[in-house]
C-alpha cells in the first residue's frame, strides 16, 4: 500500500537527523530524497560567501563521477538555476522555470554542454543558510521526458525545509566529530557549545563536561532530580515545549523541527540554547532512545585571552582588551565607562581592530575573536 505524504515527510525527516550526527548517511538521505520527489537525481551543495563549492551529497547514479567532477571545477559557476535564485529570498521553494526563463535556459551554456549530458531538465529546490559563512543548496531534477514537478513536490519540499535548516544548524556544531567514537561525549566540547541529551520528559541521558558545569552552578539550568530544569520560569516552559516536540519527531511521530530559546541569568548575560531531534545514529552515541540534543551558548565562556589576539592579529595590549569585550557584545559606551576612558577612544580602537583584521562592521570582529576562541558566533533564534 503507498505511503501517505506524512508518512514519507517523517521517514525523510528522521533519516535527515541521522544525517546531521553521522555524515555517512548522506548518500543514502539523497537516494531516498530522489525517490519521494519521483526525480531522477538530487544533490545538496554548500557554497561559501566567498565563492567556494563543495558536494555535500549526490544521488546521480547515471552520472560518471567524470561528469560531476566537471560540474564542481567548470559548471558550478555557470549554474543557471543557482545563479538565478540568487535573486529570490533564501529559504523560498523554487522551480528551475521561477528562476530562469524557459528560451534563456535553454540557450546556457549549462543547460547544453552538461544538463544536455546528464539527462536533466527540470529542478525543484531551496536554498538554506548555513551560519553566517554559507549557503546550502538542496536540488531534485528530471528527465525533459517526465513532467515538471508540481504543487505536491513544492508543499512536501517546504515542509521538510525546516528540518534541513535545523539539521544542517546541527551538523554545523558537530562537525569534525565521529559519532560513536568511545569518547564521543567529551569530543563535543570541541564546537564550543555545551551540549546536554535529554528524553521527551526532559530526563537527562547525556552531558558534555562544559554542560555538567553549567548544571552544577545552576543559575540559568539545573537538575530537579534527573530532569532538567530552568530558572526563567517561561523561558523553562518554552524549553519543555521544545524538548518534547524534537523528541516525539525523533520517535517519527510529529514534524517539528526544533528551536530556540534565550534563559535569562540574574546579573548575566542570557544564556542561549538551540534544541533538535537527536535520534542515535547508527553506530550509537550511547543513547538507546529517540531524544532532544540542546546546544547551550554562554557568551561569556570561550574568549581568548588578550595575548593570544595581540598575537594572532598584531592588537595593542589596549586593542586586544576592547576585541574581548566587543566579542562579550558590549557597547562602545559600557566599555568607555568600564574603562574609564572617552566613548572617542573606545570607537576609535574598534575603527584599529577593524583595519587590522580586515573587516568592516563591529560584527565581524566579534566572530573573529570568537573563532579565535574556538566559539561559535551565530546567534540562536
Amino acid at each position: 500500500m503507498a505511503r501517505s505524504s506524512d508518512e514519507v515527510a517523517l521517514g525523510l525527516i528522521g533519516k535527515l537527523y541521522d544525517a546531521a550526527q553521522d555524515d555517512r548517511l548522506w548518500p543514502e538521505l539523497a537516494q531516498d530524497l530522489a525517490a519521494a520527489f519521483g526525480s531522477v537525481s538530487c544533490t545538496l551543495q554548500m557554497r561559501s560567501n566567498d565563492g567556494g563549492m563543495a558536494m555535500m551529497m549526490a544521488a546521480m547514479p547515471d552520472v560518471s563521477p567524470l561528469l560531476l567532477q566537471e560540474y564542481e571545477q567548470h559548471f558550478a559557476g555557470l549554474d543557471s538555476w543557482v545563479r538565478g535564485a540568487a535573486r529570490w529570498d533564501v529559504g523560498t521553494v523554487l522551480l528551475g522555470s521561477d528562476v530562469v526563463p524557459e528560451a534563456e535556459f535553454i540557450r546556457s551554456e549549462f543547460f547544453n554542454d552538461w544538463c544536455r549530458r546528464v539527462g536533466v531538465r527540470h529542478l525543484i529546490g531551496v536554498a538554506i543558510p548555513v551560519g553566517s559563512e554559507a549557503t546550502a543548496i538542496v536540488g531534485m531534477h528530471r528527465p525533459a521526458d517526465i513532467e515538471d514537478f508540481s504543487q505536491h513536490e513544492r508543499d512536501l519540499l517546504g515542509h521538510l525545509k525546516p528540518h534541513f535548516v535545523r539539521a544542517l544548524a546541527l551538523r554545523r556544531r558537530l562537525t569534525g566529530l565521529t559519532v560513536g567514537q568511545q569518547a564521543a561525549q567529551f569530543g563535543l566540547e570541541q564546537v564550543g557549545s555545551a551540549v546536554l541529551v535529554v528524553d521527551g520528559d526532559g530526563t537527562l541521558l547525556q552531558a558534555s563536561p562544559a554542560a555538567e558545569a553549567m548544571l552544577r552552578a545552576g543559575d540559568a539550568v539545573f537538575l530537579r532530580g534527573r530532569q532538567l530544569a530552568a530558572r526563567d520560569g517561561a523561558a523553562g516552559r518554552r524549553l519543555a515545549q521544545l524538548i518534547a516536540g524534537t523528541a516525539a519527531t525523533a520517535a517519527g511521530h510529529l514534524m517539528a523541527p526544533g528551536g530556540a530559546v534565550r534563559i535569562r541569568r540574574q546579573g548575566r548575560s542570557d544564556l542561549s540554547v538551540m534544541v533538535s531531534p537527536f535520534r542515535p545514529a547508527r553506530d550509537g552515541f550511547g543513547v538507546s532512545v529517540p531524544a532532544a540534543i540542546l546546544l547551550l551558548r554562554d557568551p561569556e565562556r570561550g574568549t581568548p585571552s588578550t595575548a593570544l589576539l595581540k598575537d594572532l592579529f598584531g592588537f595593542t595590549t589596549a586593542e586586544a582588551a576592547i576585541a574581548v569585550q566587543v566579542a562579550l557584545g558590549r557597547s562602545a559606551e559600557a566599555m568607555a565607562k568600564d574603562g574609564g576612558v572617552s566613548v572617542h577612544t573606545v570607537r576609535s580602537h574598534i575603527r584599529n581592530l577593524m583595519a587590522k583584521t580586515g573587516t568592516r562592521r563591529q560584527g565581524e570582529v566579534a566572530a573573529l575573536v570568537l573563532r579565535a576562541a574556538g566559539s561559535n558566533l551565530e546567534t540562536l533564534r
